[in-house]
């Protein structure tokens, strides 16, 4: 979740300098432009990236494009210094400090093609869902987790009737799920949280009512990180907080990795939390000597996602990634034992009933 209403170029690196050129496209200028821009970077910073230009839109793609209208071998550091502002292209390429093959012309039109006001701002003002409510894209994600709130809390508490503890959660995400299909369409996240809560309430009564009643909780923690960690996974586009976040910036930013990388481990820390707090409450609950300090711990757990969410979206920017690939990557496979702790958790809770029936 990006916070920064104005980007600062200069703790960009050469990756994130040419993914972000079409957030400054400017398509009036561009007009029936169709156009392939290759850069070759060596250096410091070497790879392969190119830009297409086509119907009034400009895309960024990693690799070697087929067929480049124009392509720019430049050392990386030259082009960080010129998209800095040190000097212009033209003066670059005077000075021979980087070559081209190509469309020279189109060369001299990238200046005018990619031109960044001084007020530049990926942030909007009042971008939003659509519907009559006046709620932002952060919002809708405090409102999901409402009803998830409730059945964990409720669950804890043995005097509430399981069926107040399921039917306040179920009404909150129907509400959601039915507001959201009449004015756009509901995201996945909100239609999976009411077929859980429906789940829980239809087959917890005629399979294994008092698994549910003692582990509903801890089972609705496991439910809420395999949520969370399968958003990082293919074949889905944007992790959960990317989903919500989104709408307050503009988007050409939602496929950038600026944008998606700190979504991204943001949503990887908070579906660990769901899933060790879970891990730690069925131990709780397995040794009662443990008990309250391993519940103070899963306490303690909200502490630390908290704040890591909070400072990493304000310095993602700044880290500068080498392979910002590779780190994506990294964080899948992270998703990957995360999902497979959970299922297996679940597992457990489920045949550690049948053996104790």
């Amino acid at each position: 979740m990006i916070n920064r209403q104005n980007v600062d170029v200069g703790v960009l690196n050469f990756r994130q300098t040419i993914e972000g050129m079409p957030l400054v496209f400017q398509p009036e200028v561009a007009g029936d432009l169709k156009a392939v821009i290759q850069f070759n970077a060596s250096g410091r910073q070497p790879g392969k990236y190119h830009l297409c230009i086509d119907s009034g839109r400009c895309t960024f793609h990693k690799g070697p494009a087929a067929q480049p209208s124009l392509t720019i071998n430049t050392p990386s550091e030259v082009w960080l210094r010129i998209n800095a502002g040190e000097f212009t292209g033209a003066e670059a390429f005077m000075q021979g400090l980087y070559t081209i093959r190509g469309d020279a012309d189109l060369l001299i039109r990238m200046q005018e093609l990619f031109h960044r006001p001084d007020d530049f701002t990926v942030q909007v003002i009042g971008q939003r869902p659509a519907g009559p409510l006046p709620l932002r894209g952060i919002s809708w994600m405090a409102l999901l987790f409402m009803p998830w709130t409730l059945l964990l809390f409720t669950f804890e508490i043995h005097a509430v009737s399981y069926w107040i503890s399921l039917g306040i959660p179920i009404l909150a995400a129907a509400f959601i799920v039915v507001y959201r299909s009449i004015f756009n369409r509901p995201l996945w996240i909100e239609v999976a949280s009411l077929a859980f809560f429906l789940t829980l309430a239809v087959l917890g009564p005629i399979l294994q009512l008092p698994l549910v009643i003692r582990w509903g909780s801890i089972i609705g923690l496991l439910i809420m990180g395999i949520i969370w960690l399968v958003s990082l996974t293919p074949p889905f586009k944007l992790p959960l907080t990317a989903e919500y976040s989104k709408w307050h910036f503009v988007s050409g930013l939602w496929v950038n990795s600026m944008f998606i990388q700190p979504n991204m481990a943001i949503t990887l820390v908070w579906g660990w939390q769901f899933v060790l707090s879970a891990g730690l409450g069925i131990v709780a609950r397995t040794n009662l000597m443990l008990f309250w300090p391993l519940t103070a711990l899963r306490l303690l757990l909200l502490v630390p996602a908290f704040v890591f969410s909070f400072r990493y979206q304000k310095r993602a920017t700044a880290r500068g990634f080498k392979d910002i690939d590779r780190t994506i990557q990294a964080m899948r496979i992270w998703s990957y034992i995360g999902l497979a702790l959970a299922v297996g958790c679940l597992c457990y809770l489920f045949f550690a009933f049948q053996l104790a029936a």
